[in-house]
C-alpha cells in the first residue's frame, strides 16, 4: 500500500504522527491484527528507510512516525510494508478516514492537529485485499488487478523469496523487447526472505513514456538462486 504526502494548502511545516490501518478475514470478520502481521518487521517505509514503527491493537495496526515532517508544497511517497506471518490464509487492511494524523510542526498553530483529505478533499479512505502464495518465487509472483488501467491505478506484483539476494523485475513486449526495469540490489528491503513483497508499476516505460494498450510479459528473477518467474499482463486504458 503506497501513500502519497502532499503539503499544499499550508504556509507551516507539517509533522506526520500516526496512522491505523483495519484488518478484517477474508469474509469480513474482525481479526487480531498481531495474528497477520509481524510487526517487529513491518513498518512504512521512504524508500530503503524506515518512517514509522507499528504495533499491533486488536484489529488495528498502529504506525507512528518519527520525525517525518512535510515542509510547505513538499510531497514525499512512502510504502506500508507488512511482514505477513505464513500461515495466514487472506485478509482486508484498510486506512480509515480521520485515522491519518498531521500536526502543524511551526508557526502560530504548532501542535494543533493538521486536517488530512485526498486530492479531492475528501476523507482518505484506502483499502487492500491480500490473498495467500507460496513460499518460492515461482509459485509466489502474482498480480493484483489483470487486466489494468495505469490512469486509475498501477499495476501491483506480489512475489516472496525463499532466500535473500538481489532482486530483478522486467517487464517486456510479447516480441521480447525490454520495456521497462527496476534491480534491487542485494541487502535492499525488497531482498528480505519470507515475506511477501510488492512491486507497483504504473504502466511506463523506462523512458517514462506511457506504454500502448496490449499484453506485455512480467518477469522476476533472482540471479543468486537462478530462479525465475513470469506472468502476462494486459494494459487496458
Amino acid at each position: 500500500m503506497e501513500l502519497a504526502l502532499t503539503n499544499s494548502g499550508s504556509a507551516y511545516a507539517i509533522r506526520m504522527r500516526s496512522v491505523e490501518l483495519l484488518f478484517s478475514g477474508p469474509g469480513g470478520e474482525a481479526v487480531d491484527a498481531a495474528d497477520i502481521v509481524a510487526t517487529e518487521r513491518s513498518g512504512i517505509y521512504e524508500q530503503s528507510e524506515r518512517v514509522a514503527l507499528v504495533r499491533g491493537e486488536g484489529n488495528r495496526l498502529v504506525a507512528e512516525f518519527s520525525g517525518f515532517v512535510l515542509e510547505p508544497g513538499e510531497s514525499r511517497t512512502v510504502t506500508v510494508r507488512l511482514a505477513v506471518k505464513p500461515a495466514v490464509a487472506g485478509f482486508r487492511v484498510q486506512l480509515l478516514a480521520g485515522s491519518l494524523s498531521a500536526v502543524y510542526a511551526e508557526g502560530p498553530l504548532a501542535g494543533e492537529p493538521v486536517e488530512v483529505v485526498d486530492a479531492d478533499r475528501l476523507p482518505v479512505v484506502l483499502a487492500q485485499e491480500f490473498v495467500a502464495t507460496g513460499a518460492g518465487l515461482e509459485e509466489s509472483f502474482t498480480i493484483q488487478q489483470n487486466p489494468f488501467n495505469p490512469f486509475d491505478s498501477a499495476a501491483v506484483f506480489a512475489y516472496r523469496l525463499e532466500q535473500a539476494g538481489a532482486v530483478e523485475f522486467r517487464i517486456f513486449s510479447l516480441s521480447g523487447e525490454l520495456v521497462y526495469s527496476q534491480v534491487f540490489p542485494a541487502g535492499a528491503p525488497e531482498t528480505e526472505p519470507n515475506v511477501q513483497h510488492l512491486i507497483r508499476w504504473d504502466g511506463r516505460n523506462d523512458d517514462g513514456v506511457m506504454v500502448l494498450n496490449g499484453v506485455y510479459v512480467a518477469m522476476i528473477r533472482q540471479p543468486s538462486t537462478g530462479r525465475s518467474a513470469t506472468l502476462r499482463v494486459a494494459v487496458m486504458k
